[in-house]
């Protein structure tokens, strides 16, 4: 709140007359985390202000000089640095960062795309915890037990991504070691190896 009072400029007791709303809109829409804003003025002493935030989609981990997860919202829009002890959504590597600056938008539009669609399936916060495009021909999901899935090539993920949904109300992805979707209309399922004891 102190931040949108701060940011939007406003002053108790300021004339309504004097205020720009479009330069205070422009003012809070400069936040990164600010989807929408909208300024309104009720008269006779009354400014409404509505803010719309994006919401997080994944945690983007970059390369090189940016190691730290920055939230990413759909658009590919950076939104903040991840909290080390904060993992709410799936984590994405192998997307080059254009900036580290949050108010940037990333643009590698077609895998920020797919990571959209995991969103939108529910999937980004499911039992899925890192999706790697660092090989753009087999785009790769973990699970936390370390089940690894193959989604093949970027250009042709989408049906591949619907397979694994269907899949996934069949299997219990525990049971298994890998899952490779590369092939259209048939998944190869390696079971992992029993321990005997």
């Amino acid at each position: 709140m102190e931040e949108i009072k701060e940011k939007s400029g406003l002053q108790i007791g300021e004339n309504l007359l004097r205020i720009s709303a479009s330069r205070t809109q422009k003012a809070l829409l400069s936040m990164p985390w600010v989807k929408e804003a909208y300024v309104k003025r009720a008269y006779p002493h009354t400014i409404h202000i509505t803010i719309h935030e994006y919401v997080p989609i994944a945690a983007l981990y970059g390369t090189g000089e940016q190691e730290k997860p920055v939230a990413i919202a759909e658009g590919g829009q950076l939104l903040y640095q991840v909290a080390k002890d904060e993992r709410p959504f799936l984590s994405v590597k192998g997307i080059e960062f254009t900036s580290s600056d949050p108010s940037t938008v990333q643009t590698n539009k077609e895998a920020i795309k797919v990571v959209e669609y995991l969103y939108s399936l529910g999937m980004s916060e499911g039992p899925f915890s890192l999706m790697d495009f660092g090989n753009p021909r087999e785009v790769t999901l973990f699970t936390p037990g370390e089940l690894k899935i193959i989604l093949g090539s970027i250009e042709k993920i989408r049906p591949r991504i619907d397979d694994l949904v269907a899949l996934l109300a069949s299997i219990d992805l525990d049971d298994y070691q890998s899952i490779d979707l590369r092939f259209e209309g048939e998944a190869i399922l390696v079971l992992r190896k029993a321990v005997k004891r």
